[in-house]
């Protein structure tokens, strides 16, 4: 049965389509039977509780992944990574001169993987540059942490130190004051009209209160600077996998 021109044209219009729509599935199916370039990343181990003990911070200072994940991107980290010379030698990075912080500040990515695990991603085409560049800032990172918590270890122990000699004079002044108190109330003591007897026993249960709670902070410090003062036998810190490509 002949078709007018004006009959034929939704039929034609739809096989048009139809072959649109195949073509667009060929190439969908060719590109992902391509294998896609996989981000450049190096993975860190942190154990940020044990990175507290380990610098001695006292029990309420807050210490968690997430504040070593900005501690990554900070200037001084990403100039120590800068300054490394297999970092310092890429053209990437001469490129970026005098920039060079800004550049990569923006050119990494710090995550959260697990609870003691953070991935340094690179923002950008991945090449081999890229790893060493990643390579350089997990280094750089590892680094800047020991000489942190040895640091910050150093300087506990001494005000440890000085607390314990402060808490140590203060105990023997009190004690004083506890022997002379003891002697002016003993049976042989003589009678005096400056102080009543019973404002003086007020005042010895206070000293010897005072001597029982210096003791327990004496204790307290001389057991946390007993823990100080062992050389430590774990980093808390390390890489898991370096960035590849």
């Amino acid at each position: 049965m002949y078709q007018s021109r004006d009959d034929r044209t939704p039929w034609l219009l739809g096989g048009l389509l139809s072959v649109l729509a195949l073509s667009v599935l060929s190439i969908e199916m060719a590109h992902s039977r391509v294998p896609a370039k996989s981000a450049v990343f190096a993975e860190l181990y942190v154990d940020a509780p044990l990175l507290k003990v380990l610098a001695g911070s006292p029990r309420d200072f807050e210490d968690d992944l997430q504040t070593h994940a900005e501690l990554i991107t900070r200037q001084s980290v990403l100039k120590s990574a800068l300054r490394r010379p297999e970092v310092a030698d890429l053209a990437v990075v001469k490129l970026q001169a005098p920039n060079g912080v800004h550049w990569l500040a923006r050119q990494v990515q710090v995550e959260i993987r697990g609870p003691r695990t953070l991935r340094i991603v690179y923002i950008g085409k991945p090449s081999h540059e890229a790893a060493i560049v990643i390579n350089g800032l997990a280094a750089a990172y590892i680094d800047e942490i020991l000489v942190v918590t040895s640091r910050l270890r150093a300087e506990r122990v001494d005000e440890l130190e000085r607390a314990h000699r402060d808490v140590d004079r203060r105990l023997a002044e009190i004690r004083k004051a506890i022997a002379r108190l003891d002697r002016l109330l003993s049976p042989d003591a003589q009678p005096s009209d400056r102080d009543p007897v019973t404002l003086w026993k007020d005042e010895l249960e206070i000293l010897k209160d005072a001597v029982l709670e210096g003791e327990e902070i004496d204790t307290q410090i001389m057991s946390d600077l007993a823990t100080l003062k062992i050389p430590p036998t774990q980093t808390g810190v390390g890489i898991i996998r370096t960035a590849e490509i």
